[in-house]
């Protein structure tokens, strides 16, 4: 080369025409070298330009659309009707390397494009009733334009409802707004509650009774107040377009008359018999009341001490205490249910009886589940062919009115001898169902 600083870009319109370079490389002995032609690309002539979809849904809310020589944008992008900018457009349209893009603006009342148009940017709202706009997408040689096409204002006056919200208790888009009759219930608390739709506002309105004329609410902290006839309020939801609307009307629950006491789906805390719950002396107050379902009827259910007081924190439960269950309408009368204690008792207990010279002495290990019957008095051959029967254990040993109990071999079969070894099992099943085995020993 002449000089290392030769601009080897000449921008010729021919490429034939251009000057012909070769790259020289020489080896460090100073002999082998190696020339490399250098050649040119075409300037890149590409004006296309992506935005965000998912299966050719647009998967953000400023570009709508695309087709041709135009583009299709929202007027506003988002429900609180904040209207789109210049840098919105900018920001969703992406372009590839040797591009540029810009925005540029018109007024309406001109009617071709200038020479050289304004260029706008940042965050000017952008106004189409007075200007048209269009997309500048410029390559390495050549540009392209796209106007920008206002999609139409949007009639829709649907709501939803906010995720995991308590006030209101029907359905999403409902003619008539229903709120929890649990508490009172503000207008503030219904706009928190719902979700506004399709770019559309809310907004609250009241009935003057004397003239029956609605007007807007003086303020957000009135309480929906009627269950039925005449509603007091009502929220009314603005379409986008500003033309459509829609009223709905509030009003509260009616209050339920279920008094009778709901049991949780598949617990096991406690069963019915009668009006009787039946619980183990194991349950205490706050098991019982997560068993029961107060929620369901919005019930008021309390736990009573047998002197009649609500038992206000966790505690034992006892023979005559009672639940009360309270209708939502404090008008219907409350339903009692008294409350008996199954003993959880699995231990056995020592004793001891004698029959003719020989006496037999039962002593538990109640960590360890074993029963040791121990023979004394009469002789070693006495006690040597003395039988430790299961008849005489039960009727002078097994007493507690509790208990039941069952005899087994270690192998857990059933008992088909009259007579104890070491080695057998004692079952002992407690009233509310609790088992404990215990292994038998005998000592003569």
């Amino acid at each position: 080369m002449t000089s290392e600083y030769v601009n080897i870009n000449t921008k010729a319109v021919d490429p034939a025409e251009e000057p012909k370079y070769r790259a020289l490389v020489q080896a460090q002995d100073g002999i082998a070298e190696a020339f490399y032609t250098i050649t040119f690309e075409d300037k890149a002539n590409d004006t296309a330009f992506e935005y965000d979809t998912y299966g050719g849904t647009p998967t953000q809310r400023v570009i709508v659309d695309s087709s041709g020589s135009s583009i299709t944008v929202n007027q506003q992008i988002d429900n609180a009707n904040d209207p789109i900018i210049a840098q919105d457009i900018l920001d969703t349209v992406r372009i590839g390397h040797f591009q540029s893009k810009e925005l540029q603006m018109k007024a309406k009342t001109v009617d071709t494009w200038p020479t050289n148009p304004t260029t706008i940017t940042g965050f000017a709202p952008l106004n189409f009733t007075l200007n048209d706009y269009r997309l500048v997408i410029k390559s390495q040689d050549g540009f392209a334009n796209y106007d920008v096409v206002a999609n139409p204002l949007l009639s829709a006056t649907t709501y939803g409802l906010v995720a995991a919200q308590t006030t209101i208790v029907s359905a999403a888009n409902a003619d008539i707004i229903t709120v929890k009759s649990t508490a009172r219930v503000t207008l503030g608390e219904v706009r928190n509650a719902v979700v506004a739709q399709d770019y559309s506002t809310i907004s609250f309105e009241q009935i003057n009774l004397s003239t029956g004329v609605w007007s807007a609410v003086s303020s957000e902290s009135h309480q929906v107040a009627v269950t039925g006839g005449q509603p007091h309020f009502r929220m009314v939801i603005t379409a986008q377009d500003g033309v459509s609307k829609r009223e709905v009307v509030l009003v509260i629950d009616g209050l339920k008359l279920n008094n009778e006491l709901q049991p949780k789906a598949g617990q096991n805390v406690f069963e019915f018999v009668g009006s009787d719950l039946i619980i183990s002396d194991k349950t205490d107050r706050d098991a019982l009341l997560a068993a029961i379902d107060a929620a369901k009827f919005n019930q008021t259910v309390t736990v009573h001490r047998n002197t009649e007081e609500v038992m206000a924190s966790n505690g034992a439960l006892f023979n005559f205490f009672y639940v009360k269950v309270q209708a939502q309408d404090p008008n219907v009368a409350p339903m009692i249910y008294n409350i008996k204690v199954k003993s959880s008792n699995a231990n056995l207990a020592a004793g001891s009886y004698t029959v003719g010279k020989v006496t037999v002495t039962l002593s538990v290990d109640n960590t360890n589940k074993v029963a040791t019957f121990t023979l004394s008095g009469g002789t070693v051959a006495q006690r040597a062919d003395f039988n430790v029967t299961i008849d005489a254990v039960t009727s002078n040993l097994l007493t507690n009115a509790s208990q039941t109990y069952a005899f087994e071999t270690n192998e857990g079969e059933g008992k088909l001898s009259a007579n104890l070894f070491t080695d057998d099992v004692i079952k002992v099943t407690a009233q509310d169902g609790s088992v404990q085995a215990y292994r038998v020993v005998i000592v003569r």
